[in-house]
């Protein structure tokens, strides 16, 4: 168990927080915009996609998770993906000073495509204009954090030295 604790950790603690987030972004939107439809994107839905940008970019615009038209299969996706993201993250937390994976031409391929990944939420994350500058500042932390994780795909696997026998 100890192997996995933060494969399993993360994604559990990460969903809690989103469900929680969600409930009340979705009574905040309630008692001030029901009246009249906005774009606004309340706080906790914000700070909701701060945890998890990966995750909001593919969701953005945001404001339609406060709203009332978001359906369940829309809302189970969100959250499936946050479990995703926070796994992988918890994984990586689990491997951390282990050997790199052997050298293989789909790490290149990974690599570009984190790459440009990083390159889509920072253009998808500036130009938003219904979140606030602390959204947009953490946007910029997650891309450094996607683009540092992708230039190691890049980076040819370090030898690992010979197991001695025992003799």
């Amino acid at each position: 168990m100890r192997r996995h604790k933060y494969l399993l950790l993360c994604p559990i603690v990460m969903v809690a927080f989103a469900i929680g987030l969600w409930i009340e972004g979705r009574g905040e939107y309630r008692r001030e915009y029901d009246k009249y439809w906005t774009d606004h994107t309340v706080f906790p839905i914000q700070v909701a996609g701060m945890l998890s940008m990966p995750v909001a970019a593919f969701a953005a615009p945001l404001y339609p998770l406060a709203q009332g038209g978001v359906s369940r299969a829309g809302l189970l996706g969100w959250l499936l993906a946050v479990a995703v993201l926070w796994a992988y993250i918890g994984w990586r937390f689990d491997n951390r000073g282990r050997a790199p994976f052997v050298k293989s031409p789909y790490r290149q391929i990974i690599g570009a495509v984190l790459t440009l990944f990083g390159i889509v939420l920072l253009l998808s994350t500036v130009q938003m204009f219904h979140v606030g500058l602390v959204y947009k500042a953490v946007g910029l932390v997650w891309v450094v954090a996607i683009l540092r994780h992708s230039f190691h795909f890049f980076k040819a696997p370090m030898k690992q030295a010979p197991n001695p026998s025992p003799q």
